[in-house]
């Protein structure tokens, strides 16, 4: 089985959790990398807070009152050494930022393919809305209440990326859902999509060894055709639109390095694996 995504090794059992990528991680990893950003932001902070700190010192004692106090007082002051001082901690201040942004990027590369709302979900909605514009991409007209949409769900293997959201208001966003009434709240995230399960349920045949039974079709195709495979891994394969593709670039499986099935279809587990 494909080993987690952060630490490389291999998952056992249901040790592992599922992304819509085909990927999968260890929940103790990403929590691991997620105090670490925490880390990382607290010592910018301290860091930024110290330097500010010498700054102010250097303006105080190139200030006329501190000039007249050392005449006086025959205190030299010591700007040469706070700027020596904040020269060191810049560099730290450097070092961590990079590391901070290295971090961030690795978790937004799990977070794309979280099977439910990311961490990060109102930092995505504040993105997407800055760099297009506050208005409502379907109706061109509503600047309020504006929501943010998956084009495709999440529970039919959608991203969490932002080409993969949109910008509709309230109204248009009911439109998408078939008039569905729903507050703009999710603290759900407990909650598996149907595409969740079907990862799980793909996941968990391979660790036992066993066979799925699941529908699936071509594009040329109307009707869906049940087939009973023994799935070995899974993974992630671009798009592909012709008239023979199986593949649906979301959820592929390899049985035996030659054929692959679209795992979109309904599954179910058929039996015991041979």
């Amino acid at each position: 089985m494909e080993g987690c995504i952060i630490c490389g090794k291999k998952c056992d059992n249901n040790e592992c959790s599922q992304l819509s990528s085909g990927s999968v991680y260890h929940p103790h990893c990403l929590i691991k990398m997620e105090k670490q950003r925490e880390l990382y932001e607290s010592q910018i902070k301290e860091l930024n807070r110290k330097i500010h700190i010498a700054q102010q010192e250097i303006k105080r004692q190139e200030g006329v009152i501190f000039k007249i106090f050392s005449f006086f007082s025959g205190q030299k002051d010591n700007i040469q050494s706070f700027l020596q001082y904040i020269s060191k901690h810049e560099m730290m201040l450097q070092k961590l930022s990079s590391n901070l942004e290295i971090t961030l990027q690795q978790l937004k590369s799990i977070y794309d393919y979280f099977l439910t709302y990311p961490p990060d979900w109102e930092e995505r909605r504040q993105a997407i809305i800055q760099s297009r514009g506050r208005r409502c991409e379907k109706c061109g007209r509503s600047t309020r209440n504006l929501h943010i949409h998956h084009i495709t769900p999440l529970s039919k293997g959608g991203s969490n990326r932002l080409d993969n959201l949109e910008i509709p208001c309230e109204s248009c966003h009911k439109k998408e859902h078939g008039g569905l009434e729903f507050g703009y709240e999710f603290n759900d995230n407990d909650k598996k999509s149907v595409f969740s399960k079907r990862l799980h349920l793909i996941h968990e045949a391979i660790n036992k060894n066993q066979e799925i039974e699941f529908l699936y079709k071509k594009p040329t195709q109307i009707k869906y055709h049940k087939r009973i495979i023994k799935p070995r891994e899974i993974v992630s394969i671009p798009h592909i639109h012709d008239s023979e593709a199986t593949g649906n670039g979301k959820l592929n499986y390899y049985t035996n390095g030659k054929q692959k099935y679209n795992g979109n279809g309904k599954q179910k587990y058929h039996g015991k694996g041979k």
